[in-house]
């Protein structure tokens, strides 16, 4: 049993006790549980660069259980690949920084014709770096979600899709065509600045944000972060810390 799943079974135990001696669930919730071993440095940043955020996860119907199990099943891929992810990064950093360098040369004319020559492997290192690096986020992402049920994978693979847009994350459940984001992106920043100096909305953009709210996946992922964000903050936290 790795370190992750011993947090988790010391969790798991520490209920049925509470439950055994008439402890209340809000007075367990309070209570410090203890943990064996300290989570991966890297847990909470690889979290968030494979989009297991606590608002994804909020917005994906996950739980609080679901958020401290992902967590742990993340931290023991990491435990099985020490290093790998950061040192992709750094291959990829070098690979880049090659290909580019030579790339702009050849386009000022600077270049020699070695380098000219050279360019296209340059840039075949660079794309097998990146293959590389985002193998090991896929992998990544993979073992986090393991527990999770196949609709709130399908949700947080969407949000990460989307999230390039920066909008509230039970947005970004759904997948809409460009000219879509555009509007629903002008139509809520409208609603802020209208907010902000006292205007009134356009009905147009009124209309945009309505459609948006009433798809189903939107709607149920707003209640579910609406009802689940703190809890699943409190055990995000607890868990990589």
């Amino acid at each position: 049993m790795t370190l992750p799943h011993i947090r988790v079974a010391a969790a798991s135990f520490a209920i049925s006790l509470a439950a055994f001696i008439g402890c209340s669930q809000d007075t367990l919730a309070a209570a410090p549980v203890a943990t064996i071993g300290a989570p991966s440095a890297d847990l909470a940043p690889t979290l968030l660069r494979v989009g297991l955020g606590a608002d994804a996860l909020a917005a994906s119907g996950a739980s609080a259980a679901d958020t401290t199990q992902a967590a742990a099943d993340l931290d023991a891929w990491l435990a099985d690949h020490p290093g790998e992810i950061a040192a992709a990064d750094a291959a990829w950093a070098t690979a880049n920084q090659a290909a580019t360098t030579v790339k702009r040369k050849v386009k000022s004319g600077q270049a020699t014709p070695e380098e000219v020559a050279s360019l296209p492997g340059l840039e075949t290192t660079r794309d097998a770096a990146a293959a590389t690096r985002d193998g090991l986020l896929v992998g990544a992402f993979d073992a986090a979600t393991a527990s999770l049920t196949a609709a709130q994978t399908s949700a947080l693979s969407a949000i990460q899709a989307n999230s390039s847009w920066n909008l509230a994350t039970y947005f970004l459940v759904v997948d809409r065509t460009q000219e879509d984001w555009v509007a629903l992106r002008n139509a809520l920043d409208e609603t802020r600045i209208a907010a902000k100096y006292g205007e009134s909305v356009s009905a147009e953009s009124l209309a945009v944000i309505s459609s948006a709210l009433g798809s189903t996946a939107v709607a149920t992922a707003k209640v579910d972060v609406d009802t689940n964000l703190a809890a699943i903050e409190t055990a995000w936290n607890a868990a990589t810390s």
